[in-house]
């Protein structure tokens, strides 16, 4: 019997078939390369097939604490999601989900031909997105909140002005999580699937006092092989990647919790808020009450 692939569905109509509704889009119903928005979605706690989607999609986690499985050409991944965790998956993919909670996210959709032709004038790639799944991305993070920001306090053009803000955003995506035929990936260096699965144990235990010994066992590697692997990977030792997350973590309860400083300290590892105060002004040259002033939603 002949199988009849799905034709890819338009961004909206997807969005649709996911059971989202738009707090704030931009592009929606235009011929536009670029659709982004605050998107609502309900609980949807029993797997279910979606179309493939015509554009490369990139959600950012802005409100909710979620377990999420996908699917993505039959390759099935699981994680924690909060606020700040990112998902990005290449145009065309067969997809399913589930999750279990009410979420709010951030979400870009790029027209592939858009993608490309960017890559072609800043010379980044072929315009190839690899698909990620459950990662922390700083950048991603401050532009899904400075686009949260700009639509809750000024009236928003449309058109050229959303093209231009993407543009910034897809040049960051090529450079980071575009497949890249000319940089071979080094011999003997932790796969992808590794890293992601490394940081999803991380992510689910930033709570505890994690080890060397605890990430490498996750890899059934030794500890010297696997911080040696991990440095040539990720240009940064297991320790600092650790804190990294930790950090990012508290930087999003921060500014999308009222949990105390206390409480936000243990809940990403700390063993006591004063020593969590230096680590975080040493990553952000602000103490953790300045920055949640600053950057309180």
């Amino acid at each position: 019997m002949m199988t009849i692939t799905p034709q890819p569905a338009q961004p909206q109509e997807w969005i649709n078939h996911l059971g989202g509704s738009p707090v704030t889009a931009f592009g929606v119903g235009q011929r536009s390369p670029v659709i982004m928005g605050h998107f609502s979605y309900p609980e949807r706690p029993h797997e279910f097939i979606a179309p493939p989607v015509g554009s490369h999609y990139l959600s950012v986690t802005l409100a909710g604490s979620l377990f999420v499985e996908r699917k993505l050409d039959g390759k099935k991944v699981q994680g924690d999601f909060r606020p700040g965790t990112c998902l990005l998956m290449p145009a065309n993919s067969s997809n399913a989900w589930r999750w279990s909670e009410p979420t709010e996210e951030f979400q870009l959709f790029i027209d592939p031909d858009f993608l490309c032709g960017i890559a072609r004038r800043e010379g980044i790639g072929e315009g190839m997105l690899d698909d990620s799944f459950a990662f922390v991305d700083e950048t991603i993070w401050h532009f899904a909140q400075m686009m949260q920001s700009e639509a809750r306090n000024t009236p928003l053009a449309e058109g050229l002005w959303v093209e231009s803000c993407a543009r910034l955003l897809a040049v960051h995506l090529l450079r980071h999580y575009s497949v890249r035929s000319d940089v071979p990936r080094r011999l003997g260096g932790l796969t992808g699937h590794q890293l992601s699965k490394l940081q999803s144990f991380a992510q689910e235990r930033l709570h505890e006092p994690l080890t060397l010994e605890d990430l490498s066992a996750v890899l059934d590697l030794s500890p010297f092989h696997f911080a040696r692997q991990f440095k040539k990977e990720t240009g940064k030792s297991p320790h600092r990647w650790l804190v990294d997350l930790r950090i990012a973590r508290a930087r999003m309860l921060l500014t999308n919790t009222a949990m105390t400083v206390f409480e936000i300290a243990t809940s990403v590892g700390f063993q006591s808020q004063s020593r969590f105060g230096v680590v975080f002004k040493a990553h952000t040259g602000m103490t953790p009450m300045a920055y949640r002033q600053r950057h309180f939603l």
